[in-house]
């Protein structure tokens, strides 16, 4: 099981269900950063990223939808493999090959689901 509680459900579409994206956004922050540094990686600070719970909310419902369930799918796959890195590690293996691959997985998750939030192109 992972550190944090990425299997929050939103109560409602409304403000409270978009500070929950929010949160989930950040939390999944928090735990690929601790894969990234079990990679033996420094992932640098993205503006994008800090801005998307902003891009998030100006974007069509329809869109926010489908964004809120493409960082539940997120959080389905970086938990139980955070919880597998962890289990590795306990056993004195090294998680850097595995963390790496899940490193990757992420970025290229939260990539597609930055460029659905984003408005489409005129």
């Amino acid at each position: 099981m992972g550190v944090l509680p990425l299997s929050i459900t939103p109560a409602s579409s409304t403000g409270a269900g978009e500070d929950l994206i929010d949160l989930k956004w950040l939390a999944l922050h928090d735990m690929a950063d601790i894969v990234a540094a079990m990679a033996g990686l420094e992932p640098a600070p993205e503006a994008a990223m800090a801005a998307f719970p902003a891009l998030v909310r100006r974007a069509a419902p329809w869109r926010r939808r489908l964004v809120q369930r493409g960082i539940d799918d997120i959080a389905a796959a970086i938990d139980p493999g955070f919880s597998a890195l962890l289990g590795i590690e306990a056993k004195g293996i090294d998680a850097r090959p595995a963390a790496l691959v899940l490193w990757r997985q992420f970025v290229a998750a939260r990539a597609a689901i930055v460029a659905l939030a984003l408005p489409a192109a005129a």
